[in-house]
Order: C-alpha cells, then structure tokens, then sequence
C-alpha cells in the first residue's frame, strides 16, 4: 500500500507542464495610454485556468500583474491586459511572463515579435530626457490654429490619422484633415497625439508626443467634423 501511494505522489510531481505559449503585443488603442497585452495560447488538448500572469521584464521598473482567473480552452488565447510602469533606460532585455496555472506557476520566455515594448522603453526614455531638459506643451485651438509652448528645440510636427499640420510658427500651427472619413473620426485611438521631433542638446533627435486633455480632444473632433462637412 505504502509503495502505491509513493507512486502516485512521484507521478503527480512528474505531472506534465500544460502546453502554453506567450507573446506580448500593442494594440492602437494601447500604445498611446502605455498599455500592452500578454496573450496566452493553450496549445493543449485540455481547458486551463490562468490564475495570475506577471510581465517579468529587464525593461520595466517593476513586474505589471494580471490578477484575475481567466479559463482558456484547448486551441485557443486570452489577451491580459496590464499597464506599464515606468521603464528602466539601461540594461540588456530580458522579457518574461510568470503563469499561475492550477496553483503552479510557470516562467515562459515572452516573444515580443514586433518589439513593441522595446520601442515603448525607447520612447519612454527619450520622452523623461525631454522632460528634464525643458518643456512641450499644446496650449489650446483657435479657429483652426494648435497654439503650443516650448523651449526646446523642434522640428516640423507630424501628422496624425486626423490631422496634418501646416504654415508653423514658433508657437502654432494650422491644422486640416488628413482625410474625411467620418469611420476614422469614430473610431479615432490616436489622431490627437501629435509627434513633433525634438533635438536635444546631446544631439538626439526623436520623436515626441504630445497629447491634449479631453475638453481640447472633443475640440478637434469638432473641427475636423466641421472641416470634412462630417
């Protein structure tokens, strides 16, 4: 009896691993509110649970969780969704993600096929090393005109989905539709985050968004339905 029982104990901790793979990925709609998705494919022949899901990066300044049991079946993914810390600006990377499934957790390598989060680390980096050199701020809409403040160093602004910037000025700029289309309005994650480059006194030059409150976010919806005759 005694052997029986050691037998099932060794068999239950020799128990297979369940069959599970992770990858990280950003939607439109996550990358301007600095949020990414941990998406979890079950590539066993049986239901799990995932109890917790941690994203163990060398990027980020701390490990972001997922702490809500989600069931996937057999074949198919979920998508956790957690928002990022702030990044760490050096150091190798290493990204990982930490599964809880039945009360055991697992370490899988995290494949981050598009480098999002590296992009997020790099944008996040550059944007605190603006930040503590001066100041890009979007002050408000006049008509059809973004004024803006700054004392750094500054390029032409960019476009976005909605809008293209034209005739600028060293503190505004006169905006017109990108193109009509009253489904991109609707639908709109990011027309209202404008990149303007930024030199900074090291040399550097990037990118940086600058977004705008929600009171100047429904302003511009305005204005480009008024433009486009929406």
């Amino acid at each position: 009896m005694r052997k029986v029982a050691l037998l099932v104990l060794l068999l239950a901790g020799c128990a297979r691993p369940p069959d599970v793979a992770v990858s990280l990925y950003q939607t439109r709609s996550d990358t301007p509110v600095n949020k990414i998705e941990m998406q979890v494919q079950n590539n066993g022949t049986k239901a799990l649970t995932v109890q917790q899901a941690q994203l163990a990066s060398t990027q980020l300044s701390a490990y972001p969780v997922w702490d809500e049991p989600v069931d996937i079946p057999p074949g198919t993914a979920v998508d956790l969704k957690v928002a990022l810390p702030p990044p760490l600006c050096s150091g190798a990377a290493t990204d990982e993600v930490i599964l809880t499934i039945d009360d055991r957790r697992l370490t899988l390598p995290a494949t981050d096929t598009l480098g999002q989060l590296a992009t997020y680390r790099d944008n996040a980096c550059f944007r605190q090393d603006v930040e503590r050199t001066g100041e890009f701020r979007i002050t408000g809409l006049t008509g059809d005109v973004l004024g803006f403040t700054t004392d750094l160093t500054v390029g032409p602004m960019r476009s976005t989905t909605l809008f293209i910037p034209r005739a600028q000025t060293t503190d505004s700029v006169r905006l017109t539709p990108n193109r009509c289309d009253a489904h991109a309005l609707a639908e709109d994650k990011q027309g209202t985050y404008f990149p303007i480059p930024v030199t900074l006194p090291d040399g550097r030059t990037q990118d940086y968004v600058a977004g705008v409150d929600q009171r100047l976010r429904a302003q511009l919806y305005r204005l480009y339905a008024r433009l486009c005759g929406l």
